[in-house]
């Protein structure tokens, strides 16, 4: 059964990182920063709104490619919106297994730090005020849309770093409403999170799509 997996979280939580080792060989593998990154090489003056609407095209371009050819499709994201419920479904329907992994981290400013070490490490640049809206809207949307998939992970990525052989903390597994793994020592800092999206994926009723 080919697989859509979404894996979410703020700046600096790991994403682009761990997306190869949480997806199957031969996955496709979008990642807006990279994305992003070739639109604004191609067009120096484009503005934020074409930015973002470009980017998304290019979104629904891999997905289509994926639903066609019956590939896996994983998916990084900040989870700043919504909208890939929606995905969810589609691929659902299409026979897919969907999953969610959302990595956390601890508070802003572990995610503007993690920014500022990648950006040394020639890696890319995220502005204070994108930071702190993906760190508070990344989580709301998340409960939001969890349980429009088949299976969620929330990990712990603050020790995280493949380069020394250290894996994200995994905390909470739920597997068609129902838990299949939770952590016993939880550190504090995510201890509501874990709680509130076990109750939010272990509610069956779908939320009501919000119109648009």
């Amino acid at each position: 059964m080919p697989v859509f997996t979404v894996v979410a979280g703020p700046n600096g939580a790991g994403k682009s990182t761990f997306s190869t080792f949480f997806s199957r060989p031969g996955t496709l593998i979008f990642d807006p920063d990279i994305e992003k990154f070739k639109i604004e090489k191609q067009f120096p003056d484009i503005a934020e709104e074409a930015l973002e609407s470009a980017v998304n095209r290019v979104y629904l371009n891999f997905q289509t490619k994926a639903l066609g050819t019956g590939l896996h499709l994983t998916v990084e994201t900040n989870l700043r919106n919504d909208f890939l419920s929606e995905s969810a479904e589609l691929f659902k329907s299409a026979g897919y297994e969907t999953r969610l992994i959302y990595l956390l981290l601890p508070d802003i400013a572990a995610s503007m730090d993690r920014v500022a070490l990648r950006v040394k490490q020639k890696g890319h640049f995220v502005d204070a005020a994108s930071i702190k809206i993906n760190f508070e809207q990344g989580p709301q949307n998340m409960l939001k849309i969890s349980n429009y998939f088949d299976g969620v992970m929330l990990l712990s990525g603050i020790n995280s770093n493949l380069a020394i052989n250290t894996q994200p903390q995994l905390l909470l597994t739920l597997k068609n409403g129902k838990v299949v793994f939770k952590e016993q020592l939880i550190p504090d800092w995510c201890k509501d999170m874990v709680e509130f999206t076990e109750v939010a994926v272990a509610n069956e009723q779908k939320p009501n799509r919000p119109k648009r």
